[in-house]
């Protein structure tokens, strides 16, 4: 199993270097942040699965990619805060997908911030899972 902790980042995750993502920036469209990385026991599939990131019109689009030869299972969530939840007092919008993906597909989900309106927004509490089945 494959563990990624992430911030919004917004460029390719290739499973490099691990580094320690800034959880506290609000997101914006030229905020990068890289990912950490913690390889567990079970199949490592830090070599066929690939994750994007891109700003689209409603958030960001989180695109998996399964290079492995066998159909993978992921555990996705995450979290959106509005700027003006702190003045509110609202509690972050929390989201979660579980998916299989066969060789050679793609899957995209989107963290949607239309709910935001025009405040500012960030991504926190990003986590994601891969294994081989």
């Amino acid at each position: 199993m494959r563990r990624i902790l992430f911030a919004a980042p917004l460029v390719l995750l290739a499973f490099g270097e691990p580094a320690m993502a800034d959880e506290t920036a609000p997101h914006s469209p030229s905020t990068v942040l890289p990912s950490t990385s913690t390889p567990s026991a079970a199949t490592d599939v830090s070599e066929c699965v690939v994750l994007t990131q891109a700003d689209v019109s409603a958030g960001i689009a989180f695109t998996f990619t399964n290079s492995c030869e066998d159909t993978i299972r992921c555990d996705f969530s995450w979290s959106l805060i509005c700027d003006a939840d702190a003045t509110t007092g609202a509690s972050p919008r929390e989201s979660a997908q579980r998916f299989r993906l066969q060789s050679g597909r793609s899957r995209t989900y989107v963290a949607d911030s239309m709910v935001c309106g025009d405040d500012g927004w960030m991504i926190s509490d990003d986590r994601w899972d891969c294994v081989e089945l």
